[in-house]
């Protein structure tokens, strides 16, 4: 019951301010934004799919935080722990477009200091959580470096010389790149669960991408 009191207590701030706050017709905020542009239902497709693979990620960043921390595994708890709140910073930053239009909009910060920002606060969650990465199945998450890398060159060069090409490589590479990650933050979620159901105590054995018992790849075991 408490935890439905903190979510409605949340959605009701919310839906307040929405309704009292005058600057923004509350449509505006409360419709879909297909609706409020005149838009069709088809719209940035490909960018709303993105921004689900995005949630995805999250979610399984969290999945995994939450039961390495039953299994009082706590530096696998923190290191998903901080995945999570970066991956869910990557999904607001694509959702409202943050990084392109509000950040240097509002407070003068230019979109490639932000997309640096970004970046190192990528590497450094990669260097501390790399001995565990290498246990994982991590050619999915080098895929998902590799996409996304692509479009941030795309995307701050214009390499391809044609404006069309480059809005698909860049787009269509992001695209890549987030459903890799968000393949690899659900496969190491239930390679954590697994292990942690049949190893509570904290075995060292887990399993193989191929489901073997031996050799088995997981950053549960921390």
């Amino acid at each position: 019951m408490i935890r439905l009191v903190i979510a409605w207590s949340f959605g009701f701030v919310l839906l307040a301010t929405v309704v009292l706050q005058t600057a923004v017709p509350a449509e505006t905020l409360l419709l879909d934004r297909t609706v409020v542009s005149g838009g069709r239902w088809y719209d940035g497709l490909v960018t709303s799919l993105g921004v689900l693979a995005w949630t995805v990620a999250a979610a399984g960043f969290a999945a995994s935080s939450f039961v390495a921390g039953l299994a009082g595994r706590r530096q696998a708890r923190r290191i998903f722990g901080l995945g999570a709140a970066l991956v869910t910073a990557l999904l607001l930053d694509d959702l409202f477009l943050l990084h392109s239009n509000v950040i240097p909009k509002y407070l003068g910060i230019s979109k490639v200091a932000v997309l640096a920002v970004q970046a190192l606060a990528v590497l450094a969650w990669v260097a501390r959580a790399f001995p565990e990465i290498r246990r994982s199945r991590w050619e999915l998450l080098a895929a998902s470096a590799a996409g996304l890398g692509v479009s941030v060159l795309v995307d701050r060069f214009g390499i391809l010389g044609n404006d069309r090409w480059n809005l698909i490589v860049e787009d269509g590479a992001k695209f890549l790149g987030v459903l890799a990650l968000a393949a690899w933050a659900v496969s190491t979620a239930v390679d954590i669960t697994r292990s942690v159901a049949s190893h509570p105590a904290g075995a060292t054995a887990t399993s193989s991408s191929d489901g073997s018992p031996e050799g088995e790849r997981s950053m549960a075991k921390v």
